[in-house]
């Protein structure tokens, strides 16, 4: 488990790296789960690490996740202050059936309700669908706001994900967007369609639609992205995206093109490129732009990856700024991580992950794909410890939006399973 992690920063007046942040995370040795997560700031004048803010954690007897304290430090009272609470209730199969998260009233030094979420599943532990209120304080009580309904095949992947949203005024359930999905023999995404719902002429309108294309290895090897054109009344190209591989199945390039309208061709936008040790592990990734001017790619940045004997990732380098007339980057950062292994109790058996996201890396802004083996909350953690998406995964193949994400490093956590993401 990872109990410490640190980021520095580059100093060009001492020309050293200087703390700036520091995680420390709490486990219990006694079932490897987290209990607490401090976040500190390093202070220059003090010289020393201030408190900022900290998550508390307690989990039932099935180690689900019951509740999600969030707290800053208050420097003038010299002590924790409450945010926000998070509650979880599961069913005898650990799915979430009930989510319950609070705002503290500092006026009260009180809970108060924000926001219910209930959940239903069917026979195959699949998300049926999901109903969010919100709490009104002028009406002392709970007030529709969303609700979700979802349908699968027989292999349990989602084909149809529709949303309603509850309209006030005339206290209805109003269609608000939906998304439909076709898979190949191999359960892996084809097509993707996104529709708005049209009030006025009272019919789903198209907006989004991508194609996959996979090679034997069920490795995405393209992707299409084409936008509803009304005037044209049809789908036009969007994007493209093109992925290489290795013989390990490593992605090793990444090539993104956009559709120019005036001259009916692509053209080069971007690409990454990655390279792996003998491990697999992802020790260098480069990103470029194109220019135009140049006529070729050029650097936006580069991010260095180094690890332990145990393939634990212990320190990250990224650099940006690219000095065309220097030929090298402007601004580094050097991040270093701590690892220590916490012994566990002889009878607890080997744990093994049971969910599997791609494509990995992933591009900003893109749907990612997981496959989960059973259904359960998960959170998404980047490096500094910051949950960054939260909420419940079916089991079978799950679509995440990813719209919010910064490039980096990032953990999805499902229970005791874990996999590492790579946003680019």
């Amino acid at each position: 488990n990872e109990t410490e992690s640190f980021k520095r920063l580059w100093s060009t007046v001492s020309n050293s790296w200087i703390n700036n942040e520091k995680r420390v995370s709490t486990f219990n040795s006694a079932n490897k789960i987290l209990e607490e997560e401090n976040f500190k700031n390093w202070d220059e004048a003090t010289n020393e690490w201030l408190n900022r803010s900290r998550g508390i954690f307690e989990y039932n007897s099935n180690q689900m996740r019951t509740l999600i304290i969030t707290q800053i430090w208050d420097f003038p009272a010299n002590s924790w202050l409450n945010i926000q609470k998070e509650t979880n209730d599961f069913d005898s199969n650990n799915n979430e059936i009930l989510s319950l998260i609070s705002i503290w009233k500092t006026t009260s030094n009180v809970w108060e309700g924000y926001e219910r979420t209930s959940r239903t599943y069917d026979q195959n532990n699949n998300e049926l669908g999901y109903f969010i209120e919100r709490w009104s304080t002028a009406d002392n009580d709970w007030r529709n706001r969303t609700l979700a309904d979802k349908i699968y095949d027989a292999a349990n992947n989602l084909l149809e994900y529709t949303v309603q949203v509850w309209d006030i005024p005339n206290n209805v359930w109003i269609n608000s967007s939906k998304r439909t999905r076709t898979y190949n023999a191999n359960n892996y995404i084809t097509t993707y369609i996104e529709q708005t719902w049209d009030a006025i002429i009272n019919e789903w309108l198209n907006v989004h639609y991508e194609l996959n294309t996979y090679d034997a290895n069920n490795n995405e090897i393209e992707n299409l992205t084409q936008l509803w054109d009304n005037n044209a009344n049809n789908w036009r190209n969007h994007r493209i995206r093109n992925r290489t591989y290795d013989n390990l199945n490593n992605e090793i390039e990444l090539l993104v093109r956009f559709w120019d309208v005036s001259s009916s061709e692509w053209k080069n936008n971007g690409k990454v490129t990655h390279v792996f040790d003998s491990h697999n592990n992802l020790i260098e990734k480069s990103s470029m732009d194109w220019n135009n001017n140049l006529n070729d790619f050029e650097p936006t940045s580069l991010d260095l990856f180094e690890y332990n004997t145990n393939n634990d990732l212990i320190a990250d380098e990224r650099y940006f700024n690219w000095e065309s007339n220097n030929g090298a980057f402007g601004v580094g950062v050097r991040r270093e991580y701590k690892c220590t292994q916490i012994p566990l109790q002889t009878e607890m058996p080997e744990m093994k992950t049971e969910l599997t996201v791609y494509p990995n890396p992933l591009s900003a802004g893109d749907a990612l794909q997981i496959k989960s083996a059973k259904t359960g909350s998960f959170q998404l953690y980047d490096l500094n410890g910051k949950i960054c998406l939260n909420g419940t995964l079916e089991k079978g193949n799950n679509t995440l939006e990813t719209h919010n994400l910064q490039q980096g490093m990032y953990f999805l956590i499902m229970e005791n399973d874990y996999s590492k993401l790579i946003v680019q």
